[in-house]
């Protein structure tokens, strides 16, 4: 297929430098991190390989910004909290049903 792993690392290295630079300037370091990870983490909790982790993260990434952005303007509150506090509620709000399932599945002892 002709892929470069060492390349493809380089241009992620590169374009993830690039967010966390622009988004310094906008959020602050604290919410950087969690704008990085809750998205992800979510993501990990309902993938099954790497692509789908890595779209999904950026698929609930726009998701969770859009919806941020949008309450924080109807409630005139900030922004950038506003949207960690929605990837938040979603990442937790989803770990009870994902647990259940999980123990679900066991096998009786």
């Amino acid at each position: 297929m002709g892929l470069h792993p060492d390349r493809i690392m380089v241009i992620l290295l590169l374009l993830t430098g690039l967010t966390v630079v622009m988004l310094i300037q906008i959020v602050g370091i604290i919410l950087v991190i969690a704008l990085l990870t809750l998205p992800a983490a979510t993501a990990r909790l309902f993938s099954r390989s790497m692509k789908e982790l890595i779209v999904g993260a950026s698929l609930l990434g726009m998701v969770f910004t859009t919806a941020g952005i949008w309450l924080s303007y109807a409630f005139d509150i900030p922004s950038g909290a506003t949207i960690v506090i929605v990837s938040a509620c979603v990442y937790f709000g989803a770990l009870p049903p994902l647990q259940h399932r999980i123990l679900c599945r066991r096998e009786p002892i």
